[in-house]
């Protein structure tokens, strides 16, 4: 079987693929968010799919579990503490919530800042073990969108529940 060559439009490709998808995930830490159930459970499924193996690569490769342990643990604490900062609210009988947007916005720059270090340092290109930190982050990203999803999905519930009241934290 012989090796065929990349197109050498694909890394442009996937480059637009990645920006577009972090620009949406800026975006969607501005401003008031509709609710959308649905997408809600969809994004904490996924994302539960995700922290499965990161568990176990935490369990088969001791080296690094510590960084996905405390990854883990401070994507569970800014997770709580950003819900504790959102306002929920019905704006014309549609439930929506203002999320607070330093945090995911200070997450989703710690995670395209560490892609772009690897990228730069040809991490991409390479063959290399992950690293703690790279563990850690994604522990950390993976962990507090889930336990904010988990706790958005709660809170609007009970929202939901009792039409014109005010939900605090």
């Amino acid at each position: 079987m012989t090796a065929t060559a990349m197109p050498g439009y694909v890394p442009y490709l996937i480059a637009a693929t990645v920006g577009f998808s972090i620009y949406r995930r800026i975006r969607s830490h501005f401003g008031r968010q509709p609710w959308r159930p649905k997408r809600t459970i969809a994004r904490v499924v996924i994302l539960s799919l995700f922290l499965v193996p990161l568990a176990l690569l935490a369990v088969v490769r001791p080296t690094e579990n510590w960084g996905i342990g405390v990854g883990a643990a401070l994507g569970i604490g800014l997770g709580l503490l950003a819900l504790r900062l959102m306002r929920f609210d019905t704006t014309g009988g549609q439930p929506g919530y203002t999320p607070n947007p330093w945090i995911g916005a200070a997450l989703t720059g710690l995670l395209v800042g560490r892609m772009a270090w690897r990228f730069v340092s040809g991490g991409f290109t390479t063959p290399q073990t992950s690293s703690p930190l790279t563990l850690a982050i994604a522990a950390t990203v993976l962990t507090f969108y889930v336990v904010q999803g988990l706790g958005l999905m709660q809170r609007m519930k009970r929202m939901t529940a009792a039409p014109g009241a005010v939900v605090t934290p």
